[in-house]
C-alpha cells in the first residue's frame, strides 16, 4: 500500500522529540527534512507546509534561546 502519511510520522516524531529532549536538535531537524523531501516527492502539499511551519517554529525557538 501506499505510505501516504509518512511525511506526518516524521513531522510528529520532530515534534515529540523537541518538547522531550530539545537538545537533540540534529535529530529532530533532520525529521523535518525527512517530513519535507517526503511531502515533496509525493506532492502532498498540506504536509509539506506543516513540516515547513514546524522547522520554522524550531528554528525560531533556537534563535530565541541564543
Amino acid at each position: 500500500g501506499q505510505r501516504f502519511h509518512d511525511s506526518e510520522l516524521h513531522r510528529l516524531r520532530a515534534e515529540a522529540l523537541a518538547q522531550l529532549a530539545p537538545e537533540r536538535r540534529d535529530e529532530i531537524e533532520a525529521a523535518l527534512h525527512g517530513a519535507l523531501d517526503i511531502a515533496r516527492v509525493q506532492g502532498a502539499v498540506a504536509f509539506e507546509q506543516r513540516a515547513l511551519d514546524s522547522l520554522e517554529r524550531l528554528l525560531g525557538a533556537s534563535a530565541q534561546r541564543r
